[in-house]
């Protein structure tokens, strides 16, 4: 994982940048949010970690690159960036257990939405935003993250997952435990029941 702390000597400069530009309303206790492109795709997930009206410090993982994205979205902010790199251990069963998404998930979803993450109604502008109020209002994503289970043989992530062998969806976690496996897997909403 990777700490990035955001530090300014203006006050409130980096609460207006992150609500501009991510999911992430600050004017709430929300604690995650998501960077998207202009077609409302995930560019990348973080945590808050800490917050103050002069630092914030965000965990994500290395894969989204958050510190140089967020870096090339300054205009006149007087916003410092550094990232850390850390330790964390997610305990993958655990995860996959109460259908959380992880990177996996993140990384094989188009949106937020398909992955069951929140978004803030009544937040305001950032990037991406029509495409999720569209989605929206149209009822719901196209795919959509579902539990799996089974015995032997575990499939793997980026595995098709089947039903009377037609593909319905891929695979995105799995985890064995004592002989069963259980996973996650974005399928198709027609699928759904």
């Amino acid at each position: 994982m990777e700490l990035i702390c955001l530090e300014s000597t203006k006050k409130g400069e980096i609460k207006d940048f992150l609500h501009r530009l991510t999911t992430l309303d600050t004017r709430t206790d929300q604690t995650e949010g998501f960077l998207l492109s202009a077609q409302g795709k995930i560019r990348a997930f973080f945590s808050v970690m800490a917050w103050s009206d002069l630092k914030v410090e965000l965990l994500s993982h290395p894969h989204w690159s958050l510190a140089p994205l967020l870096e090339s979205l300054k205009f006149q902010e007087s916003i410092t960036l550094t990232s850390t790199p850390i330790q964390h251990e997610e305990d993958n069963f655990t995860r996959i257990a109460a259908h959380k998404p992880g990177i996996q998930e993140m990384i094989h979803a188009a949106n937020p939405l398909e992955i069951d993450c929140f978004i803030p109604e009544h937040k305001g502008c950032y990037p991406g935003q029509e495409v999720i109020e569209r989605i929206r209002s149209g009822g719901s994503p196209a795919r959509r993250l579902i539990s799996i289970s089974g015995i032997e043989p575990m499939p793997q992530p980026g595995d098709p997952y089947l039903s009377n062998g037609e593909k319905i969806g891929t695979v995105t976690s799995s985890c064995q435990k004592n002989g069963d496996w259980i996973g996650l897997a974005l399928v198709r909403k027609t699928h759904l029941q």
